[in-house]
């Protein structure tokens, strides 16, 4: 199993679509009136710094930082097979994050359980739940420690 954190590509970003959960891939597609492929690798573009965890060449996660320090990610269901690495690599991407912005911000489904966990496990706060897009999320906020 060959595990690497390299850089995101717009390429990256297309290729990652078709390799999600079939329900985090249908989110993907109603959050973006049909245009998951094309809406990632758009916000791939105009991130400031964009990260590819991949397995065997094959990409497990695509993250990056937008300008003013919104962070965002999607994952496919293959992050399971490499827990560690993907845990060591989230912890790595927010310290590189963290030293761009004195916070990071990122919304989360408040539905999802696992990810406000991890999210928290990652030094995230969390806000008050809001509405976005017809869904409830939560803002979550990671601020330089001093």
């Amino acid at each position: 199993m060959r595990l690497h954190l390299g850089t995101g590509t717009e390429a990256l970003a297309r290729d990652i679509v078709p390799l999600l959960s079939v329900s985090d891939r249908a989110e993907l597609e109603a959050l973006t009136d049909g245009h998951g492929a094309a809406a990632i690798s758009a916000v791939a573009a105009r991130s400031l710094q964009t990260w590819c965890g991949t397995l065997d060449g094959r990409p497990l996660f695509l993250a990056g930082v937008l300008p003013g320090g919104a962070a965002w990610m999607i994952g496919t269901p293959e992050i399971a097979r490499a827990r560690k690495f993907y845990l060591r690599a989230t912890r790595q991407m927010c310290a590189e994050m963290q030293a761009m912005f004195p916070v990071i911000t990122t919304n989360v489904d408040a539905r999802c359980t696992r990810s406000r966990r991890w999210l928290g496990w990652l030094g995230f706060e969390m806000g008050e739940p809001v509405t976005f897009a017809g869904r409830t999320v939560i803002q979550a906020y990671r601020h330089t420690v001093i």
